[in-house]
């Protein structure tokens, strides 16, 4: 069933909807600003000098005295410094403007009514996942964005490196758009049971921080299952950071099982709720 719809050529025109509703109208501007604001002043005042003090230190052996006790010895293995804390950065960062452009799926044309115009025109199914898919073409294009300013940093920096750390930056890209994924997910279900961009965003921190508390508990009264530890979105990032190379993709798994459990659970709230 949802290969049928990810054929359909609906599916893929709601998607790119979604990247010409963020473009043109007021709070995507706003919202898309002000990321290239904060990317900004990341990459000139801390990815630039971060890298400056990594080159000068990885001969020294300073960068393993002050990166091993923090769990980031392993993003030695990438294969520019550069690379290393864009990695570092994009898993703190990416997921957190994840939920904040993608907070808006479906709640506000529920609260004006006109999502019950555009199900007669397509089905419930197509028009969410249409909405869910049109969010991945948008962090795919913030990935590629943001990468492509450290890749300019890069050649300006170490010209003669830009070959050798393309690979390394198609591995990081995907491994960014898997982790940022159930972050999606998770804002469409959150915006299939809300009213407005705010709310969605509301329960979805709501649902993290009670998710977070209930695990805690069941770690401490029952003996501690793996299970546990891949349960909410994010709960990698700690093991990814010291993770470098295909060593990655290891963890794929998780992120993606919470993306379709949400988005199942997402879809079953979309398809019973009225409109």
């Amino acid at each position: 069933m949802v290969m049928g719809m990810l054929a359909d050529r609906r599916v893929l025109i709601i998607a790119l909807g979604e990247l010409g509703r963020l473009v043109a109208t007021r709070r995507g501007l706003l919202t898309l600003s002000g990321f290239g604001l904060i990317w900004a002043f990341i990459l000139f005042y801390a990815v630039i000098p971060v890298t400056r003090w990594l080159a000068r230190s990885v001969d020294s052996g300073l960068a393993d005295l002050v990166l091993e006790p923090l769990g980031l010895r392993g993003i030695g293995g990438w294969s520019s410094p550069q690379l290393a804390v864009y990695w570092l950065v994009g898993l703190y960062l990416l997921p957190g403007f994840a939920l904040m452009i993608s907070a808006d799926q479906t709640a506000s044309d529920r609260a004006r009514g006109t999502l019950r115009f555009q199900v007669l025109r397509v089905g419930r199914g197509t028009l969410y996942l249409g909405r869910f898919l049109g969010q991945c073409v948008i962090m795919v294009g913030l990935i590629l964005a943001t990468l492509a300013s450290v890749m300019i940093i890069i050649a300006i920096q170490s010209p003669e490196d830009v070959v050798a750390t393309l690979a390394d930056a198609g591995l990081i890209a995907l491994n960014l758009l898997v982790t940022v994924l159930p972050w999606l997910a998770l804002m469409a279900l959150c915006s299939a049971l809300a009213s407005s961009a705010r709310r969605a965003t509301l329960y979805a921190m709501v649902l993290w921080i009670v998710g977070a508390i209930v695990l805690g508990q069941l770690r401490d009264r029952l003996s501690p299952l793996p299970l546990f530890d891949h349960l909410l979105p994010g709960s990698e990032v700690a093991e990814l950071r010291g993770l470098s190379d295909t060593a990655l993709l290891a963890l794929a798994g998780p992120p993606l099982a919470q993306c379709a459990v949400l988005l199942l659970l997402g879809w079953f709230v979309f398809r019973h709720r009225d409109l």
